[in-house]
C-alpha cells in the first residue's frame, strides 16, 4: 500500500463565521488547529496538510491511546520513499465533525519538528476531504461550510492525485498540475533545473521523514485562475517518473481558499461574509 504525505516544513535558505469554526494558529505559514481528538482522547495538536493522502499521528501518541500497528504501508513524501506503520482509529474529531475508522500513518513526524515540536499530527485528505470548508488566513479559521451556497468568486475546478486536489495553470512550457498543499510553504516544481531561469540559490526541502537540497528560482508572475501572483519564490525538486502532479501550489498564497468537496472546485480569495455561512462556534 503507498500514501502520500506532502511537505510539511520551511524551506530553509542554505545560501543566500458560517459554518462550524475552528481556529487556525499559524506557525510561520502553516494551519494548525488545537480541538482535535482521536477514539475520544484530546485536545490533540495537528496541522491541518491538504496535500497528503493520509492523516498522520506521532508515534509517542499513537502509543499513549493504544494504537496498535495493523500494516505496513510505503509513504512517497517529496524527499523521498519510506516505509511505515499505519493503524486504524475508532474515530477521529475536529470541532463537532467526526469520522469513523480513519486510517493514520504513525512514526515521528521529524519534519514537523523544525516547526513546532508540540504537534502531535497531522490531518490529511482522508479526514478533511469529506467535508466543504474555508481555510481562512485572513482571519485564522477553518470554517466548516453546510450552506446551500459557497461564498462568492471564481470556481476553478480541482482533479485529484492520490486523494489530493490538484489544479491546472498555465506554465512557461506547458500547463502544470499543481496540488494545492496547506504543507507547502513555497512553491514546488517536480522539473529538470535547465527547464526553467537559472537557479538562484539553494534550500533544504524538508519532509515529514527525511530532507534534501534542492535548487531555488524565482517566478516574476503566477496567474492561478482569476488570480495573479508576482515574485514568488520556487523550488526546482527532481523529477520523479512515478509522480503524477508537476509541483505544490501552497495555499498560503491566498488570504483564503474554498473547498467544495462534493463538486470538485476550489475558490481562491472568495468574497464572503459571516451571513453567507452559517453558524460558528468559537
Amino acid at each position: 500500500m503507498k500514501a502520500r504525505i506532502s511537505l510539511i516544513c520551511v524551506l530553509m535558505p542554505i545560501i543566500a463565521s458560517a459554518g462550524d469554526s475552528v481556529p487556525l494558529r499559524m506557525v510561520r505559514s502553516y494551519p494548525v488547529v488545537e480541538r482535535v481528538y482521536v477514539n475520544g482522547a484530546g485536545p490533540f495538536r495537528f496541522l491541518i496538510d491538504t496535500g497528503a493522502q493520509s492523516s498522520a499521528v506521532r508515534s509517542d501518541v499513537a502509543e499513549k491511546l493504544r494504537l496498535r500497528p495493523a500494516y505496513r504501508l510505503d509513504v512517497a513524501t517529496n524527499a523521498g520513499s519510506h516505509e511505515m506503520i499505519g493503524t486504524i482509529a475508532d474515530q477521529v474529531s475536529l470541532g463537532d465533525r467526526s469520522l469513523e475508522g480513519v486510517e493514520l500513518v504513525v512514526h515521528e513526524l521529524a519534519g514537523i519538528r523544525c516547526l513546532d515540536r508540540s504537534i502531535q499530527g497531522v490531518l490529511g485528505q482522508n479526514f478533511i476531504s469529506r467535508f466543504n470548508y474555508l481555510l481562512d488566513y485572513k482571519n485564522r479559521r477553518l470554517v466548516f461550510d453546510d450552506g446551500p451556497q459557497p461564498p462568492a468568486g471564481a470556481r476553478v475546478k480541482f482533479e485529484r492525485i492520490d486523494e489530493r486536489p490538484a489544479i491546472r495553470i498555465e506554465g512557461p512550457r506547458k500547463a502544470l498540475r499543481l496540488v494545492l498543499d496547506s504543507g507547502a510553504s513555497d512553491l514546488i516544481l517536480f522539473a529538470d533545473p535547465g527547464e526553467l531561469q537559472a537557479a538562484t540559490g539553494q534550500a533544504r526541502l524538508m519532509a515529514t521523514a527525511s530532507q534534501q537540497r534542492i535548487q531555488m528560482s524565482w517566478a516574476p508572475e503566477l496567474r492561478v485562475g482569476s488570480e495573479v501572483i508576482r515574485n514568488v519564490a520556487v523550488g526546482i525538486a527532481p523529477q520523479d517518473s512515478a509522480r503524477a502532479e508537476d509541483g505544490l501550489l501552497p495555499t498560503s498564497l491566498f488570504r483564503a481558499v474554498y473547498f467544495d468537496n462534493r463538486e470538485g472546485f476550489v475558490i481562491l480569495n472568495p468574497s464572503y461574509s459571516d451571513r453567507s455561512l452559517t453558524r460558528a462556534v468559537q
